[in-house]
């Protein structure tokens, strides 16, 4: 701007500037006003890239992961370069068989037990049940389902724990359970076998609930009978039992 003024001042003295603008002098004015302009876009181009050059997080939390910690490696939005983890948020996120996702629900409660605290149980509630299924280790399909954890106290909740779940689909007071090895089943009903006078007879029974390793008994069984649990494949009608 100083040139400028400077250049004006002494071309022009104290004429009018119709009297003395030649084109030299007008292309010298030009030249300078250009300078000016282009000097005054460096200055905001240079203040766009510091402010693009400050990376904000949404959120509040702790830096898990940096991709490229050096300073001055250009990024764009598509890589992820760092990862931010709110630990107020944490949730658990576990498997469920397609054999027993369609009796889950979001809101449903739960207890979570997980490795690093074997001698105690975490309650939760089922936030999220996953519409595409996963593939098992055992070969066969499981959705996941999104758990929301308590709050995460001195940070006892990281990422990358391990641990099982227990979801409660549906509570019953004061019924009959067996354990799930004493059940088969052949063509569509069920059966167990009933020791009567040391000897094993077969028994239909009608089952409600299940979990891995329970089956809740609606007919066919009394509080005091007793069931051979294992191992009932070998197990013929009438046998002796000891």
């Amino acid at each position: 701007r100083n040139d400028f003024e400077e250049e004006r001042r002494v071309t022009y003295g104290k004429l009018r500037i119709e009297e003395t603008l030649t084109d030299t002098v007008k292309r010298i004015l030009e030249k300078n006003q250009w300078d000016l302009e282009k000097a005054v876009l460096d200055v905001e181009l240079k203040e766009l890239a510091l402010k693009f050059s400050l990376l904000t997080t949404p959120i509040s939390g702790i830096v898990t992961k940096v991709e490229n910690p050096v300073a001055g490696v250009n990024i764009t939005p598509a890589s992820a370069v760092f990862e931010v983890a709110n630990p107020e948020k944490m949730i658990f996120v576990a498997d469920v068989d397609e054999g027993d996702v369609a009796g889950l629900n979001a809101g449903q409660s739960a207890q979570i037990s997980l490795d690093a605290y074997p001698d105690h149980k975490f309650d939760a509630l089922v936030q999220k049940i996953g519409f595409s299924s996963v593939s098992t280790s055992g070969g066969g399909n499981a959705y996941p389902v999104e758990l929301k954890l308590p709050k995460n106290d001195n940070l006892k909740f990281k990422l990358g724990m391990n641990g099982d779940v227990e979801i409660n689909i549906e509570n019953r007071d004061n019924v009959l359970v067996i354990s799930s090895d004493g059940v088969f089943k052949k063509g569509n009903k069920t059966y167990v076998w009933l020791i009567e006078n040391k000897k094993a007879f077969k028994r239909e029974i009608k089952t409600g609930l299940t979990t891995d390793n329970q089956v809740e008994v609606l007919e066919g069984l009394s509080k005091n009978d007793k069931i051979i649990i294992s191992p009932v494949s070998k197990i013929n009608e009438g046998q002796k039992i000891n």
